[in-house]
């Protein structure tokens, strides 16, 4: 019973740290390789299994669900890069980058978000 009960919480452990590595690492990209370079709209294809874990970051759905070519079905995902309020509402850690080097809604990514919404529902 004790051993199974240490390799539950080495197995909590472990996720846990996989996390954090993951959240850093984006968090690392973003600053270096986002923002620093000027980009205003991140988009990018994802797998159902990661949905949950791009949207904490701040990425929204605008598309549902579409086939792509060489990954299968995936779910477009975008992120504007000067919607501070809405990372900081999230609890973000991109909201403490992009204050850095936007400021909230500079480029018009809540318009743009609702315009891409809109016209996927046609």
């Amino acid at each position: 019973m004790l051993l199974l009960q240490l390799v539950y919480e080495v197995q909590y452990f472990c996720n846990c740290l996989i996390q954090l590595l993951r959240d850093r690492l984006i968090v690392h990209y973003a600053r270096h390789f986002h923002y620093g370079r000027g980009c205003k709209i991140d988009f990018l294809d994802c797998n159902k299994h990661l949905i949950p874990f791009f949207q904490k970051f701040g990425y929204l759905d605008y598309r549902g669900w579409v086939v792509h070519r060489e990954y299968g079905t995936v779910r477009p995902l975008c992120c504007p890069a000067d919607q501070i309020s809405r990372f900081e509402q999230l609890r973000s850690p991109l909201g403490a980058i992009a204050r850095d080097y936007y400021s909230d809604d500079q480029f018009g990514g809540a318009a743009l978000v609702g315009r891409l919404m809109q016209e996927a529902e046609r």
